[in-house]
């Protein structure tokens, strides 16, 4: 009887276990891999929220003549019309633009010192669950008819 060369099925048994431990370990190194990219797309995305948010706030600031605090509404009073900011839980409101980002701790200031209603000149957002609780601080520079009026 002639033999012919082959692998026992006892080889062939620990090939296919050794594969599956490759294989699982591949794929467990691939789901971690995809939760990081998305951590990383969550905070870019939050970051992008903040930067805008800081561009349009920088420029409400400086074209109005009038910033005040009343309760959660941030007034904006230019010429022409009137900007409202709403402050919600998980959403800033900004006419009908809004900017989903989670605020922690809203500060307002008026040379230099914390104001809770009435006129400011900056404004200080503490933002939740970002890399680096980031802070987003506006102010602008008033004229002297402000200290006139």
């Amino acid at each position: 009887m002639k033999r012919i060369k082959a692998f026992t099925l006892t080889e062939l048994l620990v090939v296919m276990v050794v594969s599956t431990i490759v294989i699982s370990l591949a794929f467990l190194v691939l789901t971690m891999i995809q939760k990081q990219t998305q951590n990383i797309k969550i905070n870019l995305n939050k970051r992008h929220i903040i930067e805008n948010l800081d561009k349009i706030l920088w420029k409400d600031f400086n074209e109005a003549n009038n910033v005040f605090i009343k309760k959660e509404l941030l007034t904006f009073e230019k010429e022409l019309d009137t900007i409202v900011y709403t402050f919600h839980e998980k959403v800033i409101i900004r006419k009908k633009d809004s900017f989903l980002i989670q605020t922690n701790n809203k500060t307002f200031f008026l040379d230099g010192l914390k104001v809770k209603n009435g006129s400011i000149d900056a404004l200080k957002l503490e933002f939740e669950n970002t890399y680096n609780n980031q802070e987003l601080f506006v102010n602008r520079v008033k004229s002297a008819s402000f200290y006139i009026n």
